[in-house]
């Protein structure tokens, strides 16, 4: 089904929100530039919004125990990588959980 208009003028809407609270998290939890909103968009076409914050959240812990020896670059590297890894953590406990309700109905 394709959406009409004004759904596709929501969703921009709803995305531009997004990116900026994840460039404002950004800002406060990082001490290198924030990357380009395209990088924010993209990791929110890719995972949920709570996920992401969950990446963000763990690259600043990794930056902050680095002191400051954590580029932009591997900033988005690291929490790209957390962020796959707990979208699938996330999508196999869902799954894991959707088998034990279906054998518990046979």
């Amino acid at each position: 089904m394709i959406p009409d208009a004004q759904t596709l003028q929501h969703r921009m809407m709803y995305n531009d929100l997004n990116v900026g609270v994840l460039r404002n998290f950004w800002m406060k939890v990082f001490h290198c530039p924030a990357p380009p909103d395209q990088q924010f968009s993209l990791w929110l076409s890719l995972f949920h919004f709570s996920v992401v914050i969950y990446g963000l959240q763990e690259a600043s812990g990794k930056a902050a125990k680095e002191r400051g020896e954590f580029s932009q670059d591997r900033a988005i590297r690291f929490a790209s990588s957390v962020m796959s890894r707990r979208a699938t953590f996330l999508r196999n406990k869902i799954n894991q959980k959707a088998q034990e309700q279906n054998g518990n109905l046979n």
